[in-house]
């Protein structure tokens, strides 16, 4: 079975999509926890 022989099938379909909803999903939670992480750095840098 070639990957790039004919039409994907729907495991190709799907496996591709489930990696490119894992990396938009784990750079979205990355970027909102590195967020969360400087908000929480600079209020506990303005408090001492």
């Amino acid at each position: 079975m070639d990957i790039f022989e004919g039409a994907p099938t729907w495991f190709e379909v799907v496996f591709f999509a489930a990696a490119v909803f894992v990396a938009v999903v784990g750079t979205l939670a990355l970027v909102g926890f590195g967020i969360t992480l400087r908000k929480a750095w600079k209020r506990s840098r303005m408090r001492s």
